[in-house]
């Protein structure tokens, strides 16, 4: 039967409306099978960036103290990772130097800390997917050599600018009953006697300071920096070695990728050897604090010699 004008018209408007739909619902079907495809590699970008930028390992002989000189190498670590969040720390106590090189493995910086360390040098050349930051001590070979190695940067301290500020520090404490020098090591260099015995003379010379007639009367090997104490045993004030910037410096070179193997000697200039001066921590007057300042100034400038009013 032949349709009439108006069935063959209504017939017309159906197909079109199911050719829309359906085109509608093929749109839909790829939009999600690509909203799928694009789920999936945002995932995977998420479980990229949730890996860390740069693992760190801090290796110890020791349980870290406070106010050690581990403890603000550990700082140094914690400011450059408030800069890079992804970056991640591991830390292990090993006196085995062996054991803790081969624990390096795996990760892109290793920092060691202290004199216990000396011997790690050709093994930690060994591992060439890590960087070592060595703090406190040089790296030698097994004759006793110093070595230099492309992957291994060691940090050491000017021990005499240590001395001359304890001595200057001292001479300006009328209190100041005696000098305790906790180091690592016991000045291997022999400097930091003169230097202690040169910043009393400074003091004297310079600020007609007259409190000058002691020495560094104890030399141990359980800690860091120098102690002036007096004869309640308060702490005066101390000259601490402070690695945390030259720490935080080597983890962004090792994270640009331009990081070099070298021996690095560290002091007042580079903010690596300073005195205590916050609030509430010293019992250092005014006019001692004031002094110590000029004497720091005059240590950065290397102006060693002429009188400072």
């Amino acid at each position: 039967m032949e349709m009439s004008g108006a069935g063959k018209k209504y017939r017309g408007v159906i197909r079109q409306a199911f050719l829309f739909l359906s085109f509608f619902a093929a749109v839909f079907l790829l939009s999600a099978c690509g909203n799928a495809g694009d789920q999936g590699t945002t995932d995977s970008s998420s479980a990229a960036e949730a890996e860390p930028e740069l693992r760190i390992l801090l290796v110890t002989d020791s349980e870290i103290a406070e106010n050690s000189i581990e403890e603000r190498t550990r700082t140094g670590i914690e400011a450059f990772m408030k800069k890079h969040p992804s970056a991640a720390l591991m830390e292990l106590v090993e006196k085995d130097w062996k054991k803790a090189v081969s624990q390096a493995s795996g990760y892109d910086a290793a920092v060691f800390v202290g004199t216990s360390y000396a011997g790690i040098g050709e093994a930690a050349g060994e591992q060439d997917g890590c960087s070592f930051i060595v703090i406190d001590t040089t790296i030698k070979d097994e004759e006793g050599e110093v070595l230099s190695l492309p992957n291994v940067c060691t940090v050491t301290f000017r021990a005499e600018e240590e001395g001359f500020l304890a001595g200057v520090g001292a001479a300006l404490s009328p209190e100041a009953d005696r000098v305790t020098a906790d180091l690592a090591s016991e000045d291997p260099e022999g400097t930091l006697l003169p230097g202690f015995e040169d910043g009393l003379e400074y003091a004297a010379g310079t600020y007609g300071a007259e409190n000058t007639d002691f020495g560094i009367t104890d030399v141990k090997t359980d800690g860091d920096g120098i102690t002036i104490r007096d004869a309640e045993d308060r702490i005066i004030t101390q000259i601490r070695r402070e690695p945390q910037g030259v720490i935080e410096e080597q983890l962004e070179k090792i994270r640009a990728g331009n990081f070099r193997g070298q021996d690095l000697i560290v002091g007042v200039r580079e903010g690596c050897i300073d005195y205590v001066s916050e609030d509430g921590k010293h019992y250092l007057t005014a006019d001692a604090l004031r002094k110590l300042k000029l004497t720091k100034d005059m240590l950065i400038s290397e102006q060693l010699y002429g009188r400072v009013v």
